[in-house]
């Protein structure tokens, strides 16, 4: 709290008259850290073009968004450990990746409904991936910036995803 306090510039009772806790802390950053990007991917399902077009440009300002706030991508894994003391971290962690997957699976079924992504896509499974594709990149690029290229890495790998999807959609 000392180092929150001394950020913020205010006095360490001051930080405490707003949060009884660093646990409480803690749920309200991880509650502004993650609220962006579900709203991000609602906002793509209304929008003009393809499935695929959507999804990629929703991964592009994804990346965009990550690489313009590297601390919160830090500050994000920081919440992952305490998660694990702090049932409502956790609770949040999982209605967000429910959430999340559950957009994604809305978007992927229109693509089906279209005929862009084959019929039998396990939309369930392609939406999992796709989030676990940005947290794993994500986390690589946290740990070496200067080694990894985020934009381009998660732009090859959303395309790597949906072009399994896409090919069968052709009967290739």
């Amino acid at each position: 709290m000392d180092d929150v306090a001394r950020a913020a510039g205010l006095g360490k009772g001051t930080v405490y008259w707003y949060f009884a806790s660093k646990e409480e802390l803690a749920i309200s950053l991880v509650e502004i850290m993650q609220g962006v990007i579900p709203r991000q991917l609602a906002d793509a399902a209304g929008e003009p073009g393809s499935v695929r077009e959507r999804i990629t440009a929703q991964m592009n300002r994804l990346a965009e968004s990550l690489a313009a706030n590297s601390d919160t991508v830090l500050l994000t894994f920081e919440m992952y450990s305490l998660s694990y003391r702090v049932p409502e971290i956790r609770a949040y962690f999982i209605r967000f990746y429910t959430e999340l997957t559950g957009q994604f699976v809305r978007l992927l079924e229109q693509g089906v409904a279209a005929g862009e992504l084959a019929e039998d896509t396990d939309v369930e499974t392609v939406a999992r991936t796709l989030v676990s594709a940005v947290d794993g990149l994500s986390a690589r690029w946290a740990l070496a910036p200067e080694d990894h290229d985020l934009r381009a890495n998660l732009a090859s790998t959303v395309a790597l995803i949906l072009d399994a999807v896409t090919a069968k959609a052709k009967g290739e």
